[in-house]
């Protein structure tokens, strides 16, 4: 079975360095494209952000943690999606 692309869930709240660095050893040996997509859920303290803001910062946030590893690597995506849902469940129970 030929893998061509890899999909790395990262959360941001940790150190990543080791699991990124072993994608990209991975994505090298079978020539693939990496993935890396941030899921969150905004915290109350991200209320008042609108949720287009909110992805654009933790995606800049994303690519910052992983960009030093992928700069010799060109087949690399990155994603990022927030879960307003249990924000506003979050808020409607206060």
């Amino acid at each position: 079975m030929a893998v061509s692309n890899i999909l790395v869930s990262i959360d941001l709240s940790r150190n990543n360095a080791q699991l990124i660095k072993f994608c990209f050893e991975i994505a090298q040996k079978v020539d693939a494209r990496v993935t890396f997509l941030h899921c969150f859920h905004p915290g109350i303290q991200d209320q008042n952000l609108l949720e287009k803001e909110l992805e654009k910062k933790h995606l800049y946030d994303l690519i910052t943690e992983v960009g030093a590893s992928s700069f010799n690597y060109k087949m690399v995506d990155f994603g990022c999606y927030a879960n307003q849902d249990l924000l506003l469940r979050l808020l409607l129970m206060q």
